[in-house]
């Protein structure tokens, strides 16, 4: 049987989206469980609150390598920013206090 593995990512807004793309299609070509039929597949989903969203699609024969196939693709994926030097955001607020 085959299992789809859904990984989403968020990006800061400014980020190449091509760039980002290109990146999770490699990681997930580079990943030795994930199948080339049907192909690994990312796409830009949402213009989020604080993020560009992201969401890569691939596919594994073995579900039981399901853990580890997401481990393996979340790490290259947050190493791979990183040395892009694209950020992945985190949500902030700015609170403003009135004195009374």
């Amino acid at each position: 049987s085959v299992l789809r593995i859904t990984i989403d990512i968020g990006v800061a807004y400014g980020s190449n989206i091509e760039v980002v793309r290109s990146l999770l299609i490699k990681i997930a070509e580079d990943e030795n469980d994930v199948l080339e039929t049907p192909e690994p597949r990312a796409y830009f989903i949402n213009h989020g609150d604080s993020s560009l969203d992201f969401e890569l699609r691939v596919f594994i024969s073995n579900p039981r390598k399901r853990f580890r196939v997401r481990d393996e693709l979340n790490t290259a994926i947050n190493a791979a920013l990183t040395e892009a030097g694209i950020e992945i955001p985190f949500p902030q607020r700015d609170v403003h206090f009135k004195p009374e």
